[in-house]
């Protein structure tokens, strides 16, 4: 199986879902929604978005299983775009949902959210991700700066693929954390 048959099982399989948020955040009459209809829009969107990730593990995890070892690397790599990629718009969506913003700051958080869900989509949509090794340290930055919080690193990324997911696993908990508790910083 190649890289663009996992994407397009994917697309026919659980897209749908994608699609769906698309809608909610980007809808096709492309008037100004008003602030309480886009936090309902990305509320929605947010659910379809958690549900399309499930969706992916479990599509990706059951063909991983049959599959010979070239191609499971391949699935373990598409699985952890996934993974990366709609925890980091799930994580900033959450974090606007869960303040209030006004004025100049209200719009540029909305930029900024609307900005992932829409690089998300499109990437789930192409298959098109940056094939360069996936800098963990700039995600997890990136998702934090997005939820409003500053990481503070005191160790080093793990370099073998399980312990980085269970090193990523470990941070984002502990930027939604901060998060929830309205901490400006978190250490990692």
């Amino acid at each position: 199986m190649s890289k663009e048959e996992i994407y397009e099982m994917l697309r026919r399989e659980a897209g749908g879902l994608m699609t769906e948020a698309e809608a909610l955040l980007f809808p096709a009459d492309a008037g100004e929604m008003s602030e309480e209809d886009f936090r309902e829009g990305l509320r929605k969107a947010r659910e379809k978005g958690d549900a399309y990730r499930r969706k992916a593990y479990e599509l990706l995890d059951a063909r991983t299983e049959a599959a010979a070892e070239e191609e499971a690397a391949l699935l373990q790599l598409v699985r952890r775009h996934v993974h990366t990629d709609t925890g980091r718009v799930l994580i900033a969506s959450g974090y606007y949902l869960e303040k209030e913003f006004r004025g100049e700051k209200a719009k540029e958080q909305k930029e900024i959210v609307l900005r992932e869900w829409r690089e998300v989509i499109d990437a789930l949509q192409n298959g098109v991700f940056n094939e360069a090794h996936i800098d963990v340290r700039s995600q997890l930055k990136a998702a934090a700066n997005a939820s409003g919080v500053k990481v503070i690193f005191q160790s080093e990324i793990p370099a073998e693929a399980e312990d980085v997911r269970r090193y990523t696993k470990e941070a984002v908990a502990k930027i939604m954390a901060a998060v929830r508790a309205k901490e400006d910083s978190v250490v990692l």
